[in-house]
Order: structure tokens, then sequence, then C-alpha cells
């Protein structure tokens, strides 16, 4: 049986760093667009995952000795490659125990909502 801490320790084996189940209740009212059950009806939560950027990444940034590593290690493969495999990972898990998982990456050019800034991340 799949149980909410069964899916938090997998993830937490898989790699992620955080691990966060909320009931789709929470996005009554949200705009379509963001709207969860418009993609899947009939779920019932939403898991949500982060991943560390490695703290030196920051730091080497903020020195001004290393900036490449950063967008290459800490955007670019956590997003565009780990993340991936992850997520399939995470949806095989789901789907074996019988509920129908849909995975969706980092969107970077999606803004929260009312968010007036220039910069889209």
């Amino acid at each position: 049986m799949l149980t909410a801490e069964g899916v938090k320790r997998f993830a937490a084996d898989l790699g992620a760093d955080l691990c966060g189940i909320g009931d789709i209740r929470r996005f009554e009212g949200c705009p379509e667009q963001r709207d969860p059950r418009k993609i899947l009806p009939s779920a019932t939560c939403v898991i949500g995952f982060g991943f560390r950027v490695p703290r030196t990444l920051y730091e080497a940034m903020a020195r001004g000795i290393q900036f490449y590593n950063y967008t290459s290690l800490g955007v670019k493969y956590i997003d565009e490659e780990f993340a991936e495999m992850f997520l399939l990972r995470m949806a095989a898990l789901i789907e074996n125990e019988g509920y129908d998982a849909c995975v969706q990456r980092n969107t970077s050019n999606i803004r929260i909502q009312g968010d007036k800034t220039q910069n889209p991340e």
C-alpha cells in the first residue's frame, strides 16, 4: 500500500532533499492554467520535490571566481537531467501501486500569480 511516508522515503532514496504532499483542494479558485485538475481530473493530491544546489556554487559566484558551474550544475543538470529521471522513477512507483501519476518538471518561465517583477524565475 502506498503511503505518504513511503513516498517521502522513496523520494529521499532517489536524491530529493524535500518532499511535500498537498491536498488537491488547495487549488480551488485558482486560474485554470494553474489547476492540476485540468491535467488529471482524478487527482487527490499534489506531490512536490526540492533539490539542493551545492552551497559552494553560490560561494564561488559571490566571490566572483566562477559562474559557469552554477548554470551547468546548479540549474541545467538538476532541472533538465536529474529531475527528469527522478520524476519518471517516482511516477513508476505511484503507477505500480495502481494510481495515476502525471509528472511535471520545473517550468522556469511561469511566474507566481501577481508577480510584477522582470525576472521570470
